[in-house]
């Protein structure tokens, strides 16, 4: 009974949502981990490292006991440079809520145009990037109950063999995305900091949200992102990071910092992590990375007002990033010489 009463006002509130047109864009606490939802001038970024193709993988769960199941999001992508100039990806993103009445689905295909690149003789790094492909919402409401269906004989409260009088005129609809963004980086081998900031718009033409007949749209996303690496000796290096997003009439600030220390004698470099998203939440991170493996996972200690309906339950996230070569590729060749400064300092 509790849980239909739930289910049933976040269907009123999903309604109001849709009606006036102010629905925003899931997010994730590991967004750098998930680099083409965060910008797409990060398509076929190297980092500093020396790989053919990078493939990423994202889990995320919250609201797990409130809702009768979780909202949970799953992502995955893959992107990888052609040359010094151009890169190419794409990533598919699918966010479920409220035991699956909720579904959006996002496939997009990715290119960046490296404008300046760092080799030996220039430190600065900028590329623009830009996405196409569509995206998917749709609403079930078979697993909601409506006021027309109560029933004081019902154990539950309500009957859903009785008809629920409520009619919904689209139920599943696809539209066209767009994204575009930019990104700077810093890369000189002698210093012992790295700095990097991106710019980033969603859903650029602003594409229909009509699930129940309404004339809404989903409203562009905004994105700042910026941090420095910094190496602190041979074998430890931390980032701090920040990110600032803005959706309609919703915005989002996430600071934090990472530590990553390279264990002696080993290829194995654990990392660990803390970040506060304000207003929101406290997020903790740990990670281990071996050599093209990152595997990551972050817990969400929720902060705001919400800590009381989720039930002390915050949010847990997964992410793998795996890098490689390609054998006979002929990419690293003509990229530049970017390079790991902990391993030249080795």
């Amino acid at each position: 009974m509790q849980t239909r009463i739930h289910i049933l006002f976040v269907t009123i509130g999903f309604i109001f949502i849709a009606g006036f047109g102010v629905a925003q864009d899931f997010h994730l606490s590991q967004y750098d981990a998930n680099p083409l939802y965060l910008n797409p001038a990060l398509t076929g970024q190297r980092m500093n490292e020396d790989w053919d193709i990078r493939a990423n993988a994202n889990y995320r769960e919250q609201w797990n006991k409130l809702m009768g199941g979780p909202y949970a999001t799953v992502s995955a992508g893959f992107d990888m440079p052609l040359n010094k100039k151009f890169s190419i990806g794409q990533f598919v993103i699918d966010n479920k809520g409220v035991s699956g009445s909720f579904n959006t689905f996002n496939l997009m295909v990715a290119g960046a145009y490296k404008i300046t690149h760092a080799d030996e003789n220039h430190h600065h790094n900028l590329s623009v990037g830009l996405q196409m492909g569509f995206l998917q919402k749709s609403f079930n409401p078979g697993n909601f109950v409506f006021d027309a269906q109560y029933s004081s004989s019902a154990p539950s409260g309500f009957d859903e063999d009785l008809p629920s009088g409520e009619k919904f005129r689209k139920l599943s609809f696809f539209n066209f995305d767009a994204n575009m963004g930019m990104y700077y980086r810093f890369i000189d081998k002698d210093k012992k900091y790295s700095p990097f900031a991106g710019f980033s718009i969603y859903h650029l033409n602003q594409p229909k949200d009509a699930v129940i007949g309404s004339k809404s749209t989903t409203p562009a996303r905004f994105t700042l992102h910026g941090g420095c690496d910094f190496t602190i000796r041979n074998d430890f290096r931390i980032q701090p990071q920040v990110l600032y997003m803005n959706q309609a009439n919703a915005s989002e600030l996430n600071t934090g910092i990472l530590g990553f220390y390279k264990l002696p004698a080993s290829n194995y470099e654990p990392m660990l992590g803390f970040a506060w998203r304000q207003n929101d939440a406290i997020v903790l991170h740990l990670g281990l990375k071996q050599k093209n493996y990152f595997f990551r996972m972050s817990y969400d200690v929720t902060t705001s007002y919400l800590q009381q309906y989720n039930k002390g339950m915050g949010a847990l996230e997964f992410s793998l990033i795996c890098t490689g070569k390609i054998k006979n590729f002929p990419v690293a060749k003509n990229l530049p010489a970017e390079v790991d400064k902990s391993e030249i300092q080795k």
